[in-house]
């Protein structure tokens, strides 16, 4: 699990183009059902691979996941994906 912006971005980075294809469609809320034709992957690989990603992360849910991915590709620090952190 990924504890600093570094660990993050080491998890981000090497991730495939489906992988983030599948991370940018959760982070704006669309299911799995809904991914699955976008991608070409049935809806239990796209839970399995959200599953995987979400817990190296270290991320609350799929949709914090993609919002991580997307803080990283714009330049920011993905562990403010979802705002301040409560200690």
């Amino acid at each position: 699990m990924a504890r600093t912006s570094e660990e993050v971005v080491v998890v981000l980075s090497p991730l495939s183009d489906l992988d983030k294809a599948i991370l940018r469609c959760a982070a704006i809320g669309l299911t799995s059902k809904e991914i699955s034709p976008l991608v070409g992957r049935s809806h239990h690989t796209i839970d399995d691979r959200l599953k995987t990603i979400v817990r190296r992360l270290g991320a609350r849910d799929r949709h914090h996941a993609g919002r991580m991915l997307m803080f990283h590709e714009s330049g920011q620090d993905p562990l403010n994906a979802w705002g301040p952190q409560s200690p």
